[in-house]
This record gives structure tokens, sequence and C-alpha cells, in this order.
């Protein structure tokens, strides 16, 4: 079952709906919504180690794949 704050995230990241639209949909408030996305951006950040993924080292070797 897929939880309130990935249904919130998906929705924010695909871009269709403002954060109020997102908010009346799922019957949370608007900064609920803005808390939820912050806390996924933050978690984000920390697991970002500043290295390039498996794709980017790839077309950094070969650029014409």
């Amino acid at each position: 079952m897929t939880s309130l704050n990935d249904l919130v995230i998906d929705a924010v990241q695909s871009g269709e709906m403002s954060f109020a639209e997102i908010a009346e949909r799922y019957n949370i408030t608007a900064l609920d919504v803005e808390a939820i996305f912050d806390d996924y951006l933050s978690q984000v950040e920390e697991d970002y180690d500043g290295q390039p993924d498996e794709a980017q080292e790839w077309y950094d070797f070969d650029p014409d794949c």
C-alpha cells in the first residue's frame, strides 16, 4: 500500500497540480504538502554522495551511447 507521503511526493513531482490542489485531493493542508516535500528533498540531499551514477559514468566513458 502506498503511503500518503508517497502519493504527495509523486503528485508534486508530476507537476500537474499545485500544492493547494494536491492538499485538496488528499484532504490535508498546503503546509502539510510543503512539509512532506521538504522532508523528501532533505532526504534526497542527505543520500546524494556527489558521485555520478552508473549511467553518467558510462556516458562519460562512451559519449556515443
